[in-house]
């Protein structure tokens, strides 16, 4: 399967050292830092040649050498998002601020590639974040500025979205709990009338649900009485309330 940027420079390091037949440490720190620098050159070449993923591999053999130069992982870091490998930019962008800040140097740029990784992953209040962090460094840095406004513009929709969304759907479970209900009562009132129906002899304990179960007959006069007697429904009814008085 596919390495996570966490998990390949170890790889690297141990694929360059087996190849090499030597240990990178042992390496005079002179000649390790021109092979660490002409394969961030070549990365650099790479990119702009949008040949992606060749950068990606000389980014990995420059941080095998040097793992402490927080702007290579920053350098990966791009190239990882332009593969569409936003987690792992991520991860890239995140240790180049970390490593910044440990060794006294906050890195501006390092929070804008989180802010751009991040924004990818459409993680918009933490991107507003790292674009803040940045500017708090360099206030003046137009490109962080830009992708500010933008990162604040994209949470606005957002929330917008999931405000909306969540409003959707409580009156979708209102909507729901409310036929739910109507259905209950309907089936309590069904319920009651079989059994009046079967029941013609009540005791008093019974008035407290008499006729629930047929409300709209009880409030609408009837014009036709003779007529209504003759429908086995008003009989039904006519009989219920006969027992009920008597």
């Amino acid at each position: 399967g596919m390495l996570k940027a966490g998990e390949v420079d170890a790889v690297t390091r141990a694929s360059i050292e087996a190849s090499a037949g030597l240990k990178l440490e042992d390496v005079k720190p002179e000649l390790l830092a021109f092979v660490v620098d002409r394969s961030r050159q070549a990365g650099n070449a790479a990119f702009k040649a949008k040949d992606y993923k060749r950068a990606v591999d000389l980014y990995c053999q420059a941080i095998a050498g040097k793992p402490e130069d927080f702007t290579l992982y920053g350098n990966r870091s791009v190239a990882y998002l332009a593969l569409g490998r936003a987690t792992d930019a991520v991860l890239d962008a995140s240790k180049s601020v970390i490593l910044s800040k440990s060794q006294g140097k906050p890195w501006a740029k390092g929070y804008y590639r989180l802010g751009c990784a991040l924004q990818a992953l459409e993680r918009h209040s933490e991107a507003v974040e790292a674009y803040r962090e940045g500017l708090n460094l360099e206030p003046e840095n137009k490109g962080l500025k830009s992708k500010y406004e933008e990162a604040c513009a994209n949470k606005v929709l957002a929330d917008e979205a999931k405000t909306r969304q969540e409003g959707t759907a409580r009156r979708d479970l209102v909507l729901k709990l409310r036929e739910a209900r109507r259905k209950e009562v309907h089936l309590q009132m069904i319920n009651q009338y079989k059994q009046a129906m079967q029941s013609p002899n009540f005791e008093i304990e019974d008035y407290d649900w008499r006729p629930t179960f047929f409300p709209r007959s009880r409030l609408k006069p009837q014009k036709n009485v003779k007529d209504l007697k003759q429908k086995p429904y008003a009989k039904a009814v006519i009989n219920y309330c006969n027992a009920l008085a008597d």
